[in-house]
């Protein structure tokens, strides 16, 4: 199969990374997820929004061939994604970050079966279920797909996530085409409203395949637009969640 071709199969994907100067940890989540899906992915994108060249290089080191885009000036994370998904070719993203650690077992073709069986999976995503906050987990229903087991999670188990993750986990550039650009949104919070508006939500595979490595080590996003005057923590979790929901079933 040539290049071309690998790239227009219907089941091709495109391995995209963000990162935002934090090279070890890159190389960390690249290589635990190299060992076992090398032969995963058509191509790789990783984007540094410090435009760090010592993610280029440990990026190029760990995935000979890789497109490596640095900005020149930030971006914000959402931007940065949306300029990565713009070089992509292929049907399916595998979205990552710079700070995960991956167990050496295949999860790429479960994900695939889980999105070709479920309509309304925005993404599939493959973080461990011991490693998320329960009450995330609230309420799911398990199903299998392909033989493999997921966790439909419930858009009521929290008023603004579980609508869409930015949690490694692969979804359709399709989804993205249609209800993007992301950068038109404050927060990965707001996309994630937005899908739940739409019907879409997350699903998870039940066994899992990563854990987060990045704790304490955060990257502020000066991109992120706040509000000016943050809401009490009730209005937070209960008003702003419900007004995105009805400005997005407008909007759509």
């Amino acid at each position: 199969m040539s290049g071309r071709e690998a790239l227009e199969a219907a089941d091709a994907v495109t391995l995209c990374v963000t990162s935002a100067g934090r090279p070890d940890l890159l190389a960390a989540t690249l290589s635990s997820l190299m060992a076992t899906h090398r032969d995963a992915f058509a191509e790789v994108i990783v984007i540094d929004d410090l435009g760090d060249p010592e993610a280029a290089r440990v990026a190029r080191s760990l995935c000979p061939g890789a497109t490596v885009l640095l900005n020149r000036r930030p971006r914000g994370h959402l931007r940065s994604v949306d300029l990565m998904y713009r070089h992509v070719r292929t049907p399916f993203i595998f979205h990552c970050e710079d700070d995960w650690r991956f167990d050496p077992v295949p999860i790429v073709g479960a994900c695939r079966e889980a999105l070709r069986h479920l309509a309304s999976a925005s993404t599939v995503i493959v973080r461990k279920p011991e490693d998320v906050d329960p009450h995330y987990l609230s309420g799911a229903r398990t199903e299998f797909t392909g033989g493999t087991p997921v966790l439909v999670l419930s858009p009521s188990a929290d008023p603004v996530f579980n609508g869409f993750s930015f949690n490694p986990g692969l979804l359709r550039v399709s989804l993205w085409r249609r209800h993007g650009p992301w950068g038109r949104f404050r927060r990965e919070h707001d996309i994630s409203v937005a899908m739940k508006a739409r019907g879409l939500g997350v699903v998870q595979l039940a066994r899992g395949a990563c854990v987060h490595i990045g704790g304490g080590r955060h990257v502020k996003d000066p991109f992120q637009r706040l509000p000016s005057r943050p809401l009490p923590a009730l209005g937070r979790r209960f008003v702003r969640p419900a007004w995105e929901t009805f400005r997005h079933r407008v909007r759509f």
